[in-house]
């Protein structure tokens, strides 16, 4: 789906007062640290109450598969990852809930997750890399007080 159709998604649920609950992942190849950014920007604006990030991982037997063992794509690193997920909660409304930082699947389903470290040790490295920036989620939330986001 498109960004567009996403929104609009979003705002027709949101009538219904259904809690929304967005997945995104941040590892996408040719994404950036600043498609991160904007993704909390984003998220941020819109009536999201819940979201969970996960880092790409790659399923075997699939055309990424088949991309990624040629060639064709490439995904970021393990610390370029950690610092696009430490921007993104810093731009992230802290009034979101996060129920989710990393991909968690079966290792024997996948030819790559996780940079091959499990979920709960890239957990304590992101841990150590906030407490490094002194950061926490929403701390460079300060974009939302124009005229036309008080209209959503």
């Amino acid at each position: 789906h498109s960004l567009a159709e996403f929104i609009d998604a979003v705002l027709h649920i949101n009538k219904y007062s259904f809690d929304i609950c967005t997945h995104v992942i941040l590892n996408l190849p040719g994404d950036d640290l600043d498609d991160s950014i904007e993704t909390a920007k984003i998220l941020s604006a819109l009536p999201v109450q819940i979201v969970k990030a996960h880092s790409l991982y790659i399923a075997k037997n699939t055309k990424l598969c088949e991309a990624y063992e040629n060639g064709t794509i490439a995904v970021c690193s393990k610390e370029e990852y950690l610092q696009r997920l430490a921007d993104f909660l810093e731009y992230l409304s802290p009034d979101i809930v996060v129920e989710r930082l990393f991909s968690r699947v079966p290792e024997e389903d996948a030819v790559f997750s996780n940079w091959g470290t499990s979920w709960w040790k890239l957990q304590e490295e992101f841990e150590q890399e906030m407490q490094r920036r002194n950061s926490r989620q929403g701390i460079r939330c300060s974009y939302l007080n124009g005229a036309a986001l008080q209209k959503l």
